[in-house]
């Protein structure tokens, strides 16, 4: 028996359905979701090169910490042949390689792979400061979702409404049905994928934490989560609430004045558990115009960053519940979270801000 699902998608592939967005606006991503985005998975796993090669991803790897490509650790295979070790560098133009001085920089010495989205105007060639070439991919994201976009399709009448108005309620029902169990069909179908490479407890983690970021925030919490595993975490479970702090971008300046006392003193315990991992972790940070400010645009009140950061903390009591230590920690957290965020809080001010 045909699913709802299964005729929708039906519907789909005859033309007679169409999902597309109200307000077509074309975006140029940035560099950092394009790398989210491949991390992900997202662009797949398989592709060709520029050269007619085939390229199968073995590994993504794991975000670069020190200078050099942008992903370290990975694994692709050639046409079928055994899995080539390396680094992974993406660029938005191919000859970035060249303009941002790859070709003489020996810490790009170990890549397997340049991915790049738009071509120059002549053929350019990716080579190694041994003069080694490097396989080339293009991607498109036009090919994909806007999934970290913040533009949301006003509610309004649309070619829909014309063909549903006069179905009875029931069959009206039956499609939106349909078309909810289609997009559930594709969102499970995407993090099966994804279960496949990096594991199951990796990609709640990550699910939990992008889900956390809502519309506006998306993009930042995947890349923490992108860039700090689980299994970082876990080996530096003590200043955990630090390194997701930190890495956040939440802190930059030790401006402590503008707590109260007691929670003053709990940000500054995240200092303490920062510092020592700050230099390590410092090409991850984020900076912090990748975060959109839903509440204000002025940055000049900073005691709205504790909601910012308020994700964080719920990813991090996750991660403390999945742990091998004792469930006390998920009450502590708990407990910790809900003073810091009644303590920070500000009250309410007086003019509207803009």
């Amino acid at each position: 028996m045909t699913s709802l699902a299964d005729r929708y998608a039906q519907l789909r592939d005859t033309n007679r359905v169409r999902e597309r967005a109200l307000f077509v606006s074309p975006r140029i991503p940035s560099e950092l979701e394009l790398q989210a985005r491949w991390f992900a998975g997202d662009f797949g796993k398989h592709f060709i090169t520029t050269a007619g090669d085939k390229i199968d991803i073995v590994q993504f790897g794991t975000w670069n910490r020190e200078a050099g490509p942008d992903f370290r650790d990975a694994a692709i295979r050639v046409n079928d042949g055994d899995p080539l070790r390396g680094c992974i560098e993406i660029d938005l133009l191919d000859r970035s390689w060249e303009t941002h001085g790859h070709a003489t920089n020996p810490a790009f010495e170990e890549t397997v792979l340049h991915v790049f989205v738009d071509r120059s105007d002549r053929e350019f060639f990716t080579r190694t400061r041994s003069n080694r070439n490097v396989p080339q991919v293009h991607i498109d994201p036009a090919d994909l979702p806007d999934a970290f976009s913040a533009n949301i399709p006003l509610a309004r009448p649309g070619r829909c409404q014309a063909p549903l108005k006069d179905l009875p309620e029931e069959r009206v029902r039956s499609v939106l049905d349909a078309a909810a169990q289609f997009r559930l069909r594709q969102k499970a179908a995407r993090i099966r994928h994804k279960i496949d490479s990096r594991g199951r407890d990796e990609v709640l983690f990550q699910e939990l934490a992008t889900a956390l970021g809502y519309k506006e925030n998306k993009l930042p919490f995947t890349l923490i989560t992108q860039r700090l595993p689980l299994k970082s975490l876990r080996e530096t479970a003590s200043d955990l609430e630090s390194i997701l702090f930190g890495t956040a971008g939440f802190l930059r300046a030790a401006d402590l004045d503008i707590y109260k006392k007691s929670t003053r003193e709990y940000v500054r315990r995240l200092w303490d558990g920062w510092w020592p991992h700050r230099d390590e972790l410092q090409r991850l940070i984020l900076p912090g115009k990748i975060w959109r400010h839903s509440i204000i645009r002025s940055d000049g009140w900073p005691r709205w960053r504790s909601w910012r950061a308020t994700g964080l903390v719920f990813s991090a009591l996750w991660l403390r519940a999945v742990s091998p230590q004792q469930n006390i920690f998920l009450k502590r957290w708990i407990i910790r979270f809900g003073i810091f965020i009644t303590r920070s809080l500000p009250k309410r001010p007086k003019r509207k801000w803009p």
